[in-house]
């Protein structure tokens, strides 16, 4: 797998998103489904967690399931005690680059696949996550759904979540009465909330069902075929 490839395709996906495009038209008739990648698209909390552990030794699975309950971002850089999300994501290039080679043979969990074949005939699909863009294009290239996708925000795009889904709503004229946000933390909920966004909750990610429910998403899914099902039926 060539990383300068992937990585060019990336900014084309950024600069694209920057400049509008003509599927703007094309899409105001859809609803909007946002899509957060780890937990939700494959399972990765173990690769994720084994490497964080290495950059911070005293890290327990509880703790690191802990961080995800704000903003990854903004809970590190509080735990760091320095000044902006921003200085935690730049040092986070090390945590990429093994997490890349951690995960560069995992596959989507099973029926994610259909439910994505599924829904793009009927939504405009995003994903708006903390993860490397390159990394996440990467695996949908891999399982053959990239193309399903108009906008994939990564971290490298900015790490507040709320602002990435604002960016979607801005190139798109879309709003919170037409979109959904399908995650598997209470981070994630939050961050739609302030937007007013309803979220959908996944009990196959980091956060399990308990913790998931203290945030009140609008549903809350243990398959991708419930996910499909919900969906297609609101």
């Amino acid at each position: 797998m060539n990383l300068n490839r992937v990585a060019e395709s990336v900014k084309l996906y950024h600069m694209t998103f920057e400049n509008g495009c003509d599927t703007v038209f094309s899409t105001m008739s859809r609803k909007f489904l946002l899509f957060d990648f780890d937990g939700v698209f494959t399972d990765t909390f173990h690769e994720a967690y084994s490497i964080t552990k290495l950059l911070r030794p005293s890290l327990t699975h509880e703790g690191f399931r802990d961080l995800f309950m704000g903003n990854i971002y903004e809970e590190m850089a509080s735990q760091d005690k320095v000044e902006t999300p921003e200085v935690v994501r730049h040092s986070e290039d090390e945590f990429f680059v093994k997490y890349f080679e951690l995960t560069k043979n995992l596959g989507f969990i099973s029926g994610m696949k259909d439910a994505v074949l599924a829904l793009s005939e009927t939504h405009h699909l995003s994903v708006i996550s903390s993860a490397s863009s390159v990394i996440i294009k990467e695996m949908f290239e891999r399982e053959n759904v990239a193309h399903y996708f108009t906008d994939i925000l990564g971290s490298d795009t900015e790490t507040n979540k709320t602002k990435k889904i604002q960016m979607v709503f801005d190139k798109y004229g879309a709003s919170a009465e037409n979109s959904l946000f399908i995650t598997d933390t209470v981070g994630d909920i939050r961050e739609a909330r302030k937007l007013n966004v309803d979220s959908i909750a996944v009990t196959w990610g980091y956060h399990g069902a308990e913790r998931l429910w203290t945030a009140k998403p609008a549903a809350l899914v243990n398959t991708p075929t419930e996910l499909l099902q919900i969906i297609q039926n609101r």
